[in-house]
């Protein structure tokens, strides 16, 4: 999941590695290189840490790996809202809850799943 604020892509020499696929810009991290004897060379590990912004080629959207390799960056104080009322999404678990009644899906379904009906309601909502 990549936070929907930005930050500044680090400029640590020789640990990071952009990568570009289809539309979509990767910052990845190498954390370690393994040394294959029987093939003469290093393998790098590396884990992505951020997306580019589109908007601003020095900045990227991080996702938890980056506070991981950089614990002493700060996430923001103030993230906004979610862009979504939790009321909608309390209005579309409600109205599925009732389509299931009305239907008698869920007798159906309690009947093939027995205690895992529940379950498999809740993933549907």
């Amino acid at each position: 999941m990549y936070y929907d604020f930005t930050v500044r892509i680090p400029d640590t020499k020789g640990k990071i590695y952009i990568k570009k696929i289809k539309e979509t810009t990767y910052i990845n991290y190498e954390y370690d290189r393994i040394y294959k004897p029987e093939k003469k060379y290093n393998v790098p590990k590396r884990t992505t840490i951020g997306k580019q912004c589109p908007d601003d080629p020095d900045m990227m959207f991080p996702n938890e790996n980056y506070y991981r390799f950089y614990p002493n960056e700060e996430k923001p104080s103030v993230i906004e809202d979610t862009k979504r009322s939790s009321c909608l999404s309390a209005g579309t678990g409600i109205v599925i809850k009732k389509v299931i009644e009305d239907s008698g899906l869920g007798d159906i379904v309690t009947d093939i799943l027995g205690k895992d009906a529940g379950l498999f309601f809740d993933l549907a909502a």
